[in-house]
């Protein structure tokens, strides 16, 4: 089940899923949290068991969603809860179109999930990130 924590932001259980969704530095979090209060962008939860146990930052557009953050607690992962919070986002949003921008580190979870991966090369010195981005078949509707 997804839940909007977008105004338990500054809840200590919100900002450490949040956190394994930015850089390792201490600046990044305080960022991702600012960008969500003062912003469009939409951050919902994961409940499992009554138990926080992942987060999906996204930004509402025209036809879908852009992933801005997702995370999964460590001792939660590969049980498919990433997988089920872009499922349920996209079907409380009725999306047609998603998108994210990742890197190496993540480019295979969007992969094995169905999003179609595309190289933007290195935007920073030694990083490359990709743009991934999922269509809703209109045929299997």
């Amino acid at each position: 089940m997804l839940i909007d924590v977008k105004h338990r932001l500054n809840e200590p259980e919100i900002r450490d899923l949040l956190a394994y969704a930015v850089f390792p530095e201490p600046e990044a979090l305080e960022r991702a949290v600012h960008s969500y209060s003062e912003s469009e962008q939409l951050l919902y939860a994961y409940e499992e068991e009554g138990r926080l146990v992942g987060v999906i930052g996204i930004l509402p557009e025209q036809d879908g969603f852009q992933i801005t953050h997702i995370a999964v607690a460590p001792e939660e992962r590969r049980k498919g809860i990433g997988e089920e919070m872009i499922v349920l986002a996209a079907e409380q949003r009725d999306a047609i179109q998603i998108s994210a921008e990742t890197d190496d580190d993540a480019v295979d979870f969007y992969r094995k999930v169905g999003f179609i991966v595309t190289s933007l090369g290195e935007t920073f010195p030694g990083v490359e990130r990709y743009l991934c981005t999922w269509n809703r078949d209109e045929d299997s509707e």
